[in-house]
């Protein structure tokens, strides 16, 4: 009765580690891309400004 229980208890916290891990993935990735985004739009910008001046 006691195994069971642990082993339950065991289950649930694998599965909710694996669901906080795969949304520190999806974050990181969205967290990434925005930085690349960001510089390319600096890129663009800094290109926009100099032409300009």
């Amino acid at each position: 009765m006691v195994d069971e229980r642990l082993k339950e208890q065991y289950n649930q916290s694998v599965v909710e580690l694996k669901e906080a891990l795969k949304r520190d993935r999806i974050f990181g990735r969205i967290y990434r891309n925005m930085i690349v985004i960001m510089d390319k739009l600096e890129k663009i910008l800094r290109k926009i400004g100099g032409e300009r001046r």
